[in-house]
């Protein structure tokens, strides 16, 4: 997570967030957290730069019904990505 921090503060890429994700060869459960995470926080940070296409391809992958109950996301925060997914389908699309 310090990577989105980076990230936020612009001294790291949001390719950089994705690679830290998969740092020290965690087994498919651990990684499939973390991506949820980098997934959730890099949509929200296209969405405040009103990247519209790109904050939509990663909130849709942070909402992915396939992904409750996972051992290592918090409900809470998938109803987060849920929301938000639902909230940007609803929105007209910017040119």
């Amino acid at each position: 997570m310090m990577k989105v921090f980076e990230m936020y503060r612009g001294t790291a890429t949001p390719q950089d967030v994705l690679n830290d994700a998969g740092r020290g060869e965690p087994d498919a459960s651990t990684l499939k957290g973390r991506l949820f995470y980098a997934h959730l926080y890099l949509g929200l940070y296209y969405e405040v730069l009103k990247k519209d296409e790109l904050a939509r391809k990663y909130i849709r992958l942070a909402a992915d019904k396939s992904l409750i109950g996972h051992p290592g996301i918090n409900t809470y925060m998938w109803d987060v990505a849920r929301v938000h997914w639902e909230r940007l389908q609803a929105a007209p699309k910017r040119k």
